[in-house]
């Protein structure tokens, strides 16, 4: 007859070692939550005898550091810590407005024209939908004509001078030379 070791099956062996395991947790999670209410001292004192001791006591106002009896002191609370101190105001600034954007012109360059050697321009108005020939010097409502040339008419109002333009640059209008 031959004897023959018996075999170990590796899978129970790991079963019992992971619950030895977890016994000893619990046995130290266990451990801890009676030590939180364990007395830490000798001999504790009833609840109803700390304020006989307290009076017992020389200063009552120190704390006693068996029983850990003070008064509370609550003026201490009346008083700010930290006092965060409030944002300055920012300097106020004399913020000029700008001038308000002067009214429209209503005035449209169609054409220029050379009159017995005066320069003329034609304007449309479209605010009084007409057509008007212009040389320079020649009033527009409260608008004064200053410049034909070229490049185009120069027109004061009360914002100042503005410049129009025939529509394509100068000699760009129509019946302007060249072309199929």
């Amino acid at each position: 007859m031959s004897t023959c070791k018996p075999t170990r099956d590796p899978l129970a062996h790991q079963v019992a070692r992971t619950r030895g395991v977890l016994w000893v947790c619990v046995l130290v999670v266990l451990a801890a939550m009676s030590v939180r209410w364990w007395p830490i001292e000798a001999e504790r004192t009833p609840p109803g005898s700390v304020a006989k001791e307290a009076e017992a006591l020389p200063d009552a106002g120190e704390a006693d550091p068996v029983t850990h009896s003070s008064h509370l002191d609550l003026a201490a609370f009346d008083r700010a810590m930290w006092l965060v101190p409030a944002a300055p105001e920012p300097a106020k600034v004399a913020v000029e407005k700008p001038a308000p954007p002067p009214p429209a012109l209503t005035l449209q360059l169609l054409g220029l024209v050379n009159e017995n050697g005066t320069a003329k321009a034609i304007l449309y108005d479209s605010a009084s939908d007409r057509v008007r020939v212009v040389a320079v010097g020649d009033s527009i409502g409260d608008r004064k004509v200053e410049r034909i040339d070229a490049q185009g008419v120069a027109i004061r109002d009360g914002a100042g001078v503005r410049t129009l333009a025939l529509k394509g640059g100068a000699g760009g209008g129509v019946g302007a030379g060249g072309g199929p």
